[in-house]
């Protein structure tokens, strides 16, 4: 919600609102993870607070890619990856999300580039078991490499088990045209869920019940599987913290009166 600014400025306005938990951006705007000052900084702030680092979020980007076909690129992707998975772990987090496709829309489709995903999970997996960290692959958006079901499965297919599941994107799956396919498909291995709505053509990362998705069906679902992991709301930011907070609180009450009715 606040990867633009710095996030120890952020945290007291999260706690104030009745949060806590939250996930970590690993955005260096945000959150300089290669600082030892700043992260020990931001752990004393969320013990202070009260608040729980559950999750970090991975960096990417077109040029920060674990799929690329370029080694010094993809080695640089595993090293900024490894190094935020040790920033979470001091801080006392315990999953690291990772996209295990591409930013870029010119590696839909390669199967080379899907191969190098694996090469590069397994090693950030090896990172993260030697620091008690759980890893969760996130579907992406279906133009995307990593946006299709076949290719989150073929990528699990090529790690251990043990302490890798999925982030299903409620607003990536949905777009997809196939949540509930997708739903089904990671239903085993579900580790979390990134929680957002959009109207149907664009990843508008809208607060739940702001949208298209029918949440009453979704949470339904999730019952029947015996689902007990993280919702993480990833709402869109760009807007006046306050009434974005506001608009995040609404949502949570939606999501509570749904729980509480089903």
């Amino acid at each position: 919600m606040f990867v633009g600014s710095p996030i120890a400025g952020i945290l007291e306005t999260i706690k104030q609102a009745g949060f806590d938990g939250i996930e970590i951006a690993a955005f260096r705007q945000h959150f300089n993870y290669h600082s030892p000052r700043e992260v020990e900084m931001v752990k004393g702030e969320l013990d202070r607070l009260g608040l729980r680092a559950v999750s970090l979020h991975a960096p990417y980007s077109i040029e920060l890619d674990i799929t690329s076909p370029s080694e010094t690129q993809r080695r640089q992707a595993v090293s900024e990856t490894t190094a935020a998975a040790g920033a979470l772990a001091r801080l006392g987090g315990r999953t690291l999300v990772i996209h295990a496709g591409s930013e870029d829309e010119k590696a839909s489709g390669s199967t080379q580039r899907l191969r190098h995903s694996a090469e590069s999970l397994t090693e950030i997996y090896e990172f993260c078991r030697k620091h008690n960290l759980k890893m969760a692959i996130e579907d992406m958006l279906g133009h995307l490499l990593g946006g299709r079901t076949w290719e989150i499965e073929w990528v699990l297919s090529q790690l251990p088990t043990e302490g890798i599941g999925v982030c299903l994107d409620t607003g990536h799956s949905y777009l997809s045209g196939d949540l509930q396919g997708r739903l089904k498909a990671f239903a085993p291995r579900l580790m979390m869920l990134h929680v957002h709505d959009n109207a149907g053509r664009y990843d508008d990362h809208l607060p739940p019940g702001e949208g298209r998705i029918d949440w009453p069906w979704l949470f339904r679902s999730l019952a029947a599987t015996g689902f007990k992991g993280d919702l993480v709301l990833e709402i869109a930011g760009g807007q006046d913290p306050l009434r974005l907070i506001d608009r995040t609180r609404r949502s949570v009450a939606f999501l509570k009166d749904l729980m509480a009715r089903l």
